[in-house]
């Protein structure tokens, strides 16, 4: 059945994590449209070639530029299943016993 997927801003990275390797997370070819710098992170504003309006959190030592394309990379332990319309229910929230209020 169709789900829509939620991911988090900081689900994203620019690098995959330690000891993750470039293979060990799905990762997602992005264009950057916007860099809000805000201390210690930025707020990255990117779209696909699939969607427009998506936004990223990463570490504000990363040197990401608008106009760049580059594979973001995704923590699928940190993104949401919702069944699709205006009001989809959080079907991720009901598999880890989570309130849908948390990651």
């Amino acid at each position: 059945r169709p789900m829509v997927l939620g991911i988090r801003p900081d689900a994203f990275s620019a690098e995959p994590p330690a000891g993750a390797g470039e293979g060990g997370l799905p990762k997602i070819r992005v264009r950057i449209n916007l860099v809000e710098p805000l201390g210690d992170r930025k707020d990255v504003y990117m779209t696909t070639a699939a969607q427009k309006n998506l936004v990223g959190r990463v570490d504000g030592r990363v040197s990401v530029f608008e106009g760049q394309e580059l594979s973001m990379f995704i923590d699928m332990n940190r993104v949401h299943l919702f069944e699709p319309g205006e009001l989809g229910v959080n079907v991720t929230a009901s598999r880890d016993g989570a309130s849908g209020s948390g990651n």
